[in-house]
């Protein structure tokens, strides 16, 4: 996995305007098939100019932001490219996790936080390396406790036969007392 200077607002950044980038250009692309020379109207364009001043900072280029195109086809190249940087950018800090098994976010601290656009249910939630071990403590103790109750129970059989004890009664009520 790449080393990365990512961090989590960024990441949530970047997750944020992906699916509006991609809305709108799928909205202005369906135009664009139809009426490629069509002027963009201007609540369209004030929108269009605020995505792309926001994908600036994943990578697309000044130069392709002077302003946006006049009409739809242009407007849909514009908005392309710019979610072709996105999707560059994505790749660059991002990886698969085999733990999570799910692609995440790679940080510049070593974690790594699921791409929630990519799968929205991740297998295994990420948590602090504390709450890792006091889980793995507590699944010891638990261990522990159902091992000793078993050998308890097993003590307990044992001594009945051979004092030759009638076989007692392990309904549910009488479980707790062995």
């Amino acid at each position: 996995m790449p080393k990365s200077d990512l961090t989590p607002r960024t990441a949530a950044r970047h997750e944020a305007l992906y699916p509006r980038l991609a809305t709108l250009l799928r909205q202005i692309e369906a135009i664009a098939l139809r009426k490629p020379g069509a002027p963009v109207p201007s609540a369209t364009q004030t929108i269009a100019e605020a995505l792309l001043f926001d994908a600036q900072a994943f990578g697309v280029a000044r130069k392709t932001l002077v302003a946006t195109a006049a009409d739809m086809a242009g407007l849909a190249a514009q908005l392309g490219q710019a979610l072709a940087a996105l999707d560059a950018f994505e790749a660059a800090h991002s990886g698969w996790d085999a733990e999570f098994k799910c692609f995440v976010w790679q940080m510049a601290n070593g974690d790594s936080l699921p791409i929630a656009r990519r799968r929205l249910q991740p297998v295994k939630t990420p948590r602090p390396a504390e709450k890792r071990q006091a889980s793995k403590t507590m699944r010891h103790k638990i261990a522990y406790m159902i091992d000793a109750k078993f050998s308890e129970g097993y003590q307990v059989g044992y001594d009945d036969a051979k004092n030759l004890r009638p076989e007692r009664d392990v309904s549910r009520r009488h479980i707790d007392r062995i």
